[in-house]
């Protein structure tokens, strides 16, 4: 991928969100985290009808406008008539996002998803405001104790 780092005066490297489009054909910026997001997710609905179903722990890797990037021990299939709800907390800001899987990868009984948000633009003007103050946040303390964030071993935090 066309990542860049960037040295800071305090010769902190920072992982840039840029990335070039040759490699990156997403229509939003992305924040790549320092550590894995502790989020939710149920699904909500199938072929367009709603299902109850009960939320389970993820791991986010990262995140833009568009949508994000998680980790789960959940084998849910890329099919387009599935939704689900993911629940997030940027610092002290909660967000309820709907979305649909555009990418699976089976990792040996943990699975790794992109997920194309579903927002209405105030929703996505929020999450903007968010995921802008997060990136500034990031030069400066990349693992900010307002967010719930794992440093560890993603395997582990599912026991898988």
């Amino acid at each position: 991928m066309g990542e860049m780092a960037i040295e800071d005066k305090d010769k902190k490297t920072v992982r840039s969100v840029y990335r070039s489009s040759a490699a990156n054909r997403r229509e939003f910026f992305r924040v790549i985290f320092h550590a894995l997001l502790k989020g939710s997710m149920q699904v909500v609905g199938v072929n367009g009808k709603s299902v109850d179903m009960n939320s389970t722990p993820v791991l986010i890797e990262d995140m833009g406008l568009g949508g994000m990037c998680f980790s789960s021990n959940i084998d849910l299939p890329a099919h387009p008539g599935l939704v689900l709800q993911v629940n997030f907390a940027l610092a002290d800001q909660e967000f309820v996002s709907l979305g649909k899987i555009k990418r699976r990868q089976d990792e040996g009984g943990l699975y790794t998803y992109g997920l194309e948000f579903i927002m209405k633009e105030e929703a996505r003007q929020e999450l903007f405001v968010a995921l802008t103050k997060l990136q500034v946040k990031m030069r400066t303390d990349p693992l900010d104790k307002n967010y719930s964030w794992h440093e560890g071993d993603k395997r582990a935090f599912f026991d898988v």
